[in-house]
């Protein structure tokens, strides 16, 4: 559990970050340089919130490993309504991503690797880029809301679904 009334940066230059909570009055910025980052924890609630950009930075995967993963079958990173996020693995890794509300992707990329977002509120995909092959896709999925979407590709699929609004 980590909190500041400013910003808040972690960096390992060897292995993973296993995130319980990270809270930060302006900005955060988690880099795993030669790992992955992950939720240590089995659960819906925020991972992260912050009042501006959320930067992840990660060899491997960003999201898609936790404990036990009963509660959170995807193993997905939580981010608080309103997040804005930008969201790098830059060699070879999925992204799994959830929006407790509303979500910004600002530029959420990975080289080689499937991204996943879910949302509870309306997802703005900016900037969304899967790179790879075979199975390397862009899932955005609303349960309430709709999708903006300025640029989303895929080495292999892009998928859209708003269950409660329009996808522009």
């Amino acid at each position: 559990l980590v909190t500041a009334a400013n910003a808040v940066t972690a960096t390992a230059d060897a292995g993973d970050i296993t995130v319980g909570s990270i809270t930060a009055g302006t900005t955060i910025n988690v880099t795993a340089t030669l790992g992955s980052i992950n939720d240590a924890q089995d659960d819906l609630l925020a991972d992260f919130t912050a009042a501006g950009l959320i930067t992840l930075t990660a060899r491997d995967e960003i999201g898609g490993t936790a404990p036990a993963a009963a509660n959170d079958p995807a193993q997905k990173l939580e981010f608080a309504a309103g997040s804005q996020v930008d969201a790098s693995s830059t060699t070879a890794g999925n992204i799994t991503i959830r929006g407790l509300g509303a979500i910004t992707l600002v530029d959420v990329d990975t080289v080689d690797g499937a991204i996943d977002v879910v949302a509870a509120g309306q997802i703005t995909a900016t900037d969304v880029q899967a790179g790879g092959g075979a199975g390397d896709n862009v899932v955005l999925n609303t349960t309430t809301g709709g999708i903006v979407a300025t640029l989303v590709t895929a080495a292999n699929a892009v998928t859209a679904t708003a269950d409660a609004g329009d996808i522009t």
